[in-house]
């Protein structure tokens, strides 16, 4: 079976989203078509068609098998509709008009976890399975703890950096590293807002696995994440995770090995002050994580692709 897989953000940029895509090809053996910057496709060389994002699923050639694999429907066009400005809402509304259009047509949905399934059932009446994203658990391994907490990811208002940061400033006898790459808004901040116990740190896989290895714990605070990855790096490293209860994060962090927490400054630093090494065990952080092994995922993939093609035959 002959895969193409269509995504559309920008390819110089990584993150859960590249991630994500090189899994997913790898799985399906599957080429892939960036509708940003690619010239076009045949759809006559492809028996089956993914695509990753609101802006492929335009793309996609809708007589031929095909399923839309969604992190959510677009935040800005529903749930965050209405936080914006009345003269952004005007014409944010004819995107919508135009993505419940396209979205109506598709015949299948896959959702990366269920807060995003219940997301696509309440924003467009559709029902949608569960493929949770994957890790590579081999890639990681738990180290000696060297004093600092990580709070990995993209340095942004919606990971709620600026409140770890204020939690970090209060607790000066503690350690921070922000490992990631900032959004362009704060560049300012990480040059002078940070204090002496804080620092930020940008670097490849091989730096983030070193730095999961040696943390102390992780902290994460995504605004209501879509399905969150962190947690299971952090767990696949043996390491305790503090993390709000919202979101996907419901779905991957685990009382045992974790702190799940009011998204408040104040809860943050009673959970790292309320942490106890000798009442963690990273080997049950670990079989956790094993449960989002890459393998599982290309399985249900591989099951999925095949069920939706003979379907159609």
């Amino acid at each position: 079976m002959k895969t193409l897989l269509l995504i559309h953000n920008d390819p110089r940029s990584f993150g859960g989203y590249q991630r994500l895509s090189g899994f997913l090809q790898k799985a399906l053996d599957a080429d892939i078509y960036n509708i940003r910057t690619g010239k076009g496709y045949n759809p006559d060389d492809y028996d089956y068609f993914v695509a990753m994002d609101d802006p492929s699923v335009y793309k996609l050639p809708l007589d031929r098998p095909h399923t839309a694999y969604m992190t959510t429907p677009r935040r800005s066009l529903y749930d965050m509709y209405y936080t914006n400005p009345w003269y952004i809402r005007a014409a944010t509304w004819l995107l919508r008009v135009r993505d419940q259009h396209y979205m109506s047509k598709i015949r299948d949905f896959v959702a990366i976890s269920h807060t995003s399934r219940i997301r696509i059932f309440k924003t467009y009446g559709k029902e949608a399975e569960v493929i949770y994203p994957c890790i590579d658990v081999s890639q990681y391994h738990h180290g000696e703890d060297k004093g600092y907490w990580l709070a990995p990811g993209r340095i942004a208002k919606w990971k709620r950096i600026p409140m770890i940061v204020d939690a970090f400033r209060e607790m000066p006898d503690e350690q921070l590293i922000l490992f990631g790459e900032p959004v362009k808004e704060y560049d300012e901040f990480l040059k002078y807002r940070l204090p002496k116990n804080v620092r930020w740190e940008v670097g490849g896989d091989a730096g983030l696995i070193k730095r999961y290895a040696e943390c102390r714990g992780v902290i994460t605070m995504g605004v209501d994440e879509d399905f969150g990855i962190v947690p299971l790096e952090a767990m696949a490293s043996g390491k305790y995770v503090i993390a709000p209860k919202e979101g996907g994060y419901q779905e991957t962090v685990d009382w045992s090995c974790s702190a799940p927490i009011n998204p408040r400054k104040r809860d943050l630093i009673a959970a790292v002050r309320d942490y106890n090494p000798e009442h963690h065990v990273p080997e049950f952080a670990r079989i956790i994580a094993e449960g989002f092994d890459y393998s599982i995922f290309r399985e249900r993939w591989k099951n999925h692709a095949n069920l939706i093609v003979s379907e159609r035959v």
